[in-house]
């Protein structure tokens, strides 16, 4: 431990016997008594850490409430936790599983998962933090807002235990399993709980990372917390990219649920009616490809491609006898709409 350190708890005993004035006798003094003071709970290492500028910093719950934190040494067992994983010090009630914090190091911003139940001590909590590699995109129900997860990925080389691959869906061939948090909305990655716009089911069943697109296979419902909040795990198995996903926005089946669009207008045309041996542009407008019918399409009249979406002929031929006749041109737009449109057949003028 640093000098400074030791200075710490030489002022809060400032009153104890420890009156040695150079760094080797403080240290020296202080060693002795240290591990006793700190068995009996006359001061934590928590104590000492919130007042240290070494291991103090302003941390953000959830994006949105700071709180004072102090970092805590430590290693883990695992690999992976050792590298991305870090443990904190605050005081008591100020987070719980699954909440994010954010933190500045060397004048980086990096976002954490809270891995687990706080332990609560005496003054304050212990947190065990993940560190959030990449972020996840979900798109609302309205399809329209997308709300961004972080998440904690680990990859198959730590080899989980048989009943946490039984919970998560985990196998051998699988490439990750990530944690992330669990609210009203993040629980579309476990459960169905409504309709997205285009009137599917809302559960997510794919996600994209990085470009890279994933399916879910499996999920464990034991970390979740109480009211509302906690934290789920996901098993993740490596997929293939198609093209509902939208990479630019980093959201997989995006195109599957956007809202069903209902169409404002009618097929246009400039002329009512359509005359024999004359030929009619009609015109729908929309965003959707549009697939166009007509009845007695060969007979009465003909239909007729412009090669243009939305647009198409109707031709009527040179014949009198088609005259008071009426045919109907049918617009089929591709999320299941229709837009139909009657022709009369009327005699030149």
């Amino acid at each position: 431990m640093d000098y400074n350190y030791y200075l710490t708890l030489k002022n809060h005993y400032a009153s104890s016997n420890v009156s040695a004035e150079s760094k080797d006798d403080i240290i020296a003094e202080l060693q002795t008594t240290m591990q006793s003071e700190l068995d009996n709970n006359y001061i934590t290492d928590f104590d000492i850490r919130i007042g240290m500028p070494r291991y103090k910093r302003t941390a953000t719950v959830n994006f949105v409430r700071d709180i004072i934190v102090a970092l805590k040494d430590e290693r883990f067992k695992e690999p992976v936790y050792d590298s991305l994983a870090m443990s904190i010090y605050t005081y008591p009630d100020q987070c719980d599983i699954g909440d994010y914090i954010t933190i500045a190091e060397r004048g980086i911003n990096e976002t954490y998962l809270v891995r687990a139940n706080p332990d609560k001590r005496q003054n304050h909590d212990k947190l065990m933090l993940l560190q959030c590699q990449n972020d996840v995109k979900i798109l609302d129900d309205d399809g329209v807002t997308i709300h961004n997860y972080p998440m904690f990925f680990q990859d198959n080389k730590s080899r989980p235990g048989l009943s946490e691959r039984s919970e998560t869906g985990v196998t051998e061939n699988s490439t990750f399993q990530a944690y992330v948090r669990f609210d009203s909305i993040s629980r579309r990655f476990i459960d169905v709980t409504g309709k997205t716009a285009s009137g599917k089911s809302n559960k997510i069943a794919r996600i994209l990372i990085n470009g890279i697109a994933y399916k879910l296979t499996g999920d464990d419902a034991v970390t979740m917390g109480f009211n509302g909040y906690g934290l789920i795990t996901l098993g993740l198995e490596k997929s293939t990219t198609d093209a509902n996903d939208n990479l630019d926005l980093g959201i997989a089946d995006y195109y599957n649920n956007l809202p069903t669009e209902t169409p404002t207008g009618e097929i246009l045309c400039d002329y009512p009616d359509l005359c024999i041996s004359e030929t009619n542009t009609y015109t729908i407008v929309t965003n959707n490809t549009v697939t166009w019918g007509l009845s007695d399409n060969g007979v009465i009249a003909t239909l007729g491609l412009t090669g243009t979406n939305g647009v198409c002929t109707v031709t009527c031929p040179d014949n009198v006898d088609l005259i008071g006749e009426i045919v109907t041109l049918t617009a089929y737009l591709d999320y299941g709409a229709t837009v139909t449109k009657d022709i009369p057949i009327v005699a030149l003028i």
